[in-house]
């Protein structure tokens, strides 16, 4: 039976949205102490983003049929482990092929997780309203696209952070934080939902949670 959904899980999808592109924007700042570190030349840092791109566009075209074909958490849970595996590539990088793997990471969760988080928004919407779910979703997807690098220069401002030491602790605790967005949401999107009838949805409402059964019949 078609149901209705609470506020929270719309909000909580679109928090993983925007800590999701933050952390893939995170470490634009960082590749210059990774280049001191490293010692690689600037064309280096342009082929690290794009290997991101060559994986993120791949990613965004097989994500979004697959989402529709098999669910959007089975899509969106190893989507945001891969995420956090990114990170921890940064965190423990060891030279720049471990950039390299990084970023490809990322563009794979970005490509795979995007298209199905702005589709559970929409789906989720309490009140089905598909124009605030889109609003919300861009509002998500561009605050952390600056939300990413505002926070590194932060981290890179702090004395006692401004060292290539800091710089990958930093990279490491967002690691830590991206982990833990994905039990978040696993908990989330895992825990048993309230039945209520189609029928006591506001009219927009109605209209998703038909195209969802509709999908699903």
């Amino acid at each position: 039976m078609p149901t209705l959904t609470a506020p929270w899980r719309f909000w909580a999808i679109a928090y993983a949205l925007q800590i999701l592109v933050t952390g893939t924007n995170l470490p634009t700042p960082l590749y210059r102490g990774y280049e001191a570190r490293f010692g690689f030349s600037p064309l280096v840092v342009t082929l690290i983003f794009a290997a991101y791109v060559a994986a993120l566009i791949p990613s965004l075209l097989v994500a979004g049929p697959l989402s529709d074909a098999v669910g959007r958490r089975r899509v969106l849970l190893p989507a945001l482990a891969v995420a956090a595996l990114g990170s921890l590539s940064f965190a423990l990088a060891q030279g720049t092929a471990w950039l390299f793997a990084a970023r490809v990471l990322q563009g794979i969760a970005v490509g795979s997780a995007s298209g199905a988080l702005t589709a559970a928004l929409t789906e989720l919407h309490p009140a089905g309203d598909r124009r605030k779910a889109a609003l919300v979703s861009a509002v998500a997807s561009m605050g952390g696209l600056g939300l990413g690098p505002v926070l590194a220069g932060l981290v890179i401002g702090v004395g006692f952070l401004a060292t290539t030491v800091g710089l990958l602790r930093a990279v490491q605790y967002f690691a830590g934080a991206a982990a833990l967005l994905c039990l978040l949401v696993l908990i989330l999107l895992t825990r048993p939902r309230r039945q209520i009838p189609a029928a006591a949805a506001p009219p927009a409402r109605r209209e998703v949670l038909a195209d969802r059964r509709g999908r699903s019949g």
